[in-house]
């Protein structure tokens, strides 16, 4: 009744298996034999249990994760348990339903020795994961160096690539460890592999900010021109996009001249994208040191202090206000950098622009004014200072309505009574003059 019991049950079979593994670690010499006591028994070596929530990889936790009792072995490092285990006649190859082998697990918690052990036995060393993941990109993007030396001296392939075209220099990469990253490339690993974005190891490690490693991909000859697959983004343009000014600093100094203006798909060069995420060092740097053009535009026509005003960042904003951009730019359908800041309500922006002679009363291709924007808008503050710079009150766009018309029909109740005022205030001002 026993023996049938425990064949029936081989979930539960498994936990106590993991409980006989862990129990090696603690006791080698007196728990030696349980093992096989319970594989007589008919425990089910390559039954599965769950991982705890808590002890799953992050992108695994709202998934279903289970593992084998060796799979448990190589993940919690019990070096003792694989042996045996390995000497019972696991199978080494067993996979989860996500396709992790116990090589997987062993490499992804940094588990040098089990991984040694594994390799010995002869597991397959580029068996992959149902993304195509390798056991070596996942010791890659845990930083397990110890790990990565073993699995290449086991002959592991340092340009296997995942379903998406991901390498293990990539993953290196995007980890920021020097050392990685040094040992996979002195292995031969492929400096300008592309996935299926286009992007190399350099803009993994200019996204991310990592400027030892773009100095070491530079050693080994990446190529910093290269673009990416449909936006046509550059590493320099990356580095921009997310403010990482010492690894601008290091693109400036191995990229063309002329990649400083170059645009991605959509004409967007990295001045515009500095100034859109607010990064002031970066914008300094394109400015001062690669002497970008303050007036660049994108194929909309779009300028950086466009860019700037639109999300509201002052400091970016005054940088480009003294290298002169041109305040009253527009763009292909009109817009200015006032009538941006206007629209979204950055009142602070719209004071600098107006200090610095910005045009309240510049329409965009639909007669729209910046004061149209604001009161449509209820910001009574930018209505405020428009009207004191001197917006006129009376301009209709292309419906022929005003901005107090549009405040009305939007139901800004604050905006309209606010214009009514400053109106009558204004016509009051006037009949007096008449006197």
């Amino acid at each position: 009744m026993i023996l049938k019991n425990l064949r029936l049950f081989r979930p539960v079979s498994n936990d106590i298996l993991q409980m006989a593994a862990k129990s090696l670690v603690e006791y080698p010499e007196e728990r030696r034999g349980c093992l096989l006591f319970l594989v007589r028994l008919g425990a089910w070596v390559d039954g599965f249990v769950d991982v705890p929530e808590e002890e799953r990889p992050e992108r695994m936790k709202s998934t279903r994760f289970s593992e084998t009792v060796l799979q448990f072995a190589a993940r919690k490092g019990y070096v003792i348990a694989v042996r045996q285990l390995m000497s019972l006649g696991v199978g080494l190859e067993v996979r989860n339903a996500s396709g992790w082998t116990a090589l997987t697990f062993a490499s992804w918690k940094g588990n040098d020795e089990v991984v040694s052990v594994l390799i010995e036995g002869g597991v397959e060393v580029d068996a992959t994961d149902r993304e195509g993941g390798t056991a070596l990109m996942f010791a890659c993007s845990e930083c397990h160096g110890g790990v990565v030396r073993r699995l290449l001296e086991g002959g592991a392939d340092v340009n296997a690539v995942d379903l998406e075209g991901g390498t293990a220099l990539m993953e290196a990469c995007m980890m920021e460890d020097t050392g990685i990253v040094r040992t996979l490339l002195e292995a031969g690993a492929a400096v300008d592999a592309v996935d299926e974005r286009g992007w190399t190891a350099l803009m993994y490690a200019s996204w991310h900010g990592h400027a030892a490693v773009v100095s070491m991909l530079k050693e080994f000859g990446a190529d910093f021109d290269k673009v990416t697959k449909g936006l046509d983004r550059t590493a320099l343009i990356m580095a921009c996009e997310r403010g990482h000014a010492a690894t601008l600093r290091i693109i400036l100094q191995n990229t063309k001249p002329a990649s400083v203006e170059q645009g991605d798909r959509n004409g967007s060069p990295a001045l515009l994208f500095a100034a859109k995420g607010g990064h002031a060092e970066t914008v300094r740097v394109l400015l001062l040191e690669a002497n970008a053009n303050v007036s660049v535009a994108s194929s909309d026509g779009r300028t950086a202090l466009m860019e700037a005003a639109r999300e509201g960042h002052l400091e970016v904003l005054n940088i480009l206000l003294e290298a002169r951009a041109d305040v009253n730019a527009k763009d292909h359908r009109g817009g200015t950098a006032l009538i941006w800041a206007s629209w979204r309500r950055h009142i602070q922006v719209v004071h600098k622009l107006l200090e610095h002679f910005a045009d309240p009363n510049a329409a965009n291709s639909y007669g729209r004014t910046a004061l149209i924007f604001a009161s449509e808008g209820n910001h009574t503050a930018v209505v405020r200072a428009l009207v004191e710079a001197g917006a006129n009150m009376d301009a209709v766009d292309y419906l022929g309505q005003t901005a107090l018309q549009k405040a009305q029909m939007r139901g800004c109740t604050e905006v309209a009574k606010l214009l009514e005022e400053l109106i009558h205030t204004r016509n009051t001002e006037f009949n007096l003059k008449r006197i």
